[in-house]
């Protein structure tokens, strides 16, 4: 992690120092904080955005320079974050709610998290099994072995979840490794399928490894359309996946999506925050994103930025927001 500091560079990069476990050097002639940004695996979603984020900020602010840390997703980065071990971070609308007030997986409250903003447009999940598996259902995962996810992602979590509505939990051989390991064991034939959020559709993940071995995406109308499975969970909104969006796709199919915030400790400097969140929806990222990452959730594109907010917004953002105009509503989980 890269800790915050100001000022005394030379002696900084003199002494090597190091806080947090790894080293934050100040340039001189910027006086710029450096700060980690908790991601996800190098081929997640989180980290694909914020790489491309994270370079446009590094070449526009003389205040604040960011590093994109690769993790094991939206769990650990609300972890790391409301401890105060990283500054920055990215996290789904399943983790944030159970976050906040201490519910499983995590076994204490993490008031110190406030939010800056979202910053992707809907994760949807794809439950993609081979087409040899002889798997059409959910049902018949059961006595199989399927990859949930990622240890650590919300993508695991929304996974059991499902599992769990639909009495198999106990049924299918859950297992939680990371994805590119899981892809590989569905094209060995290790595992009948898995499970992965992802942003834009369609999604590359899913095209690559049907170049590997044949896929059929599943249909999760067992959730959608029953209310009182969906009121089980309520991070989570119903959505299609269009016909044709994959060539091997000829049907709509019916899934599951969250959101995402960024989300920051609230003892990082309101200054260092106003910097993130105005560089972060500024046209000119807006701009940049269109070729490196088209499916952000970056102000001014996503016209209405703050619908939904979880937790209390960080001073700094709050400062921001207000400039722009935008409405500002209460969080839904209060102060």
């Amino acid at each position: 992690m890269f800790a915050c500091i100001r000022g005394a560079a030379t002696l900084a990069v003199g002494l090597g120092l190091a806080l947090g476990g790894a080293t934050g050097l100040v340039n001189d002639a910027q006086a710029q904080t450096r700060y980690a940004v908790a991601t996800g695996s190098p081929t997640s979603g989180y980290y694909r955005l914020f790489s491309p984020a994270a370079e446009y900020i590094n070449r526009n602010s003389e205040k604040i320079r960011l590093t994109p840390l690769s993790t094991d997703g939206s769990t650990e980065n609300c972890r790391r974050v409301g401890g105060g071990d990283i500054k920055f971070g990215m996290c789904t609308t399943l983790d944030l709610p159970n976050a906040w007030n201490g519910r499983e997986p995590f076994p204490e409250a993490l008031r110190d998290i406030r939010t800056a903003g979202p910053d992707l447009g809907a994760i949807v999940m794809h439950f993609m099994v081979r087409k040899d598996s002889g798997v059409n259902s959910f049902a018949d995962l059961a006595g199989k072995a399927f990859g949930c996810g990622a240890p650590g992602s919300s993508a695991t979590q929304i996974c059991k979840d499902v599992l769990t509505q639909l009495g198999l939990i106990d049924k299918v051989d859950v297992v939680e490794l990371p994805f590119d390991q899981l892809g590989d064991m569905v094209s060995n034939r290790d595992i009948v399928g898995m499970s992965r959020g992802m942003i834009g559709l369609p999604a590359g993940f899913a095209q690559e490894l049907n170049t590997r071995v044949p896929l059929r995406v599943l249909d999760v109308s067992v959730i959608t359309d029953d209310a009182a499975k969906l009121k089980e969970m309520p991070s989570v909104s119903k959505m299609t996946i269009p016909a044709g969006t994959y060539d091997w796709q000829p049907e709509p199919i019916n899934t599951i999506w969250v959101g995402s915030y960024f989300i920051v400790n609230k003892n990082v400097p309101d200054d260092d925050v106003y910097e993130f969140v105005r560089l972060v929806n500024s046209q000119g990222m807006v701009d940049h994103m269109q070729t490196a990452f088209k499916a952000h959730g970056f102000y001014p594109r996503n016209k209405d930025p703050l619908s939904g907010l979880l937790v209390p917004l960080h001073p700094g953002a709050e400062r921001f927001w207000k400039s722009t105009g935008v409405s500002i509503p209460a969080p839904a989980l209060g102060d």
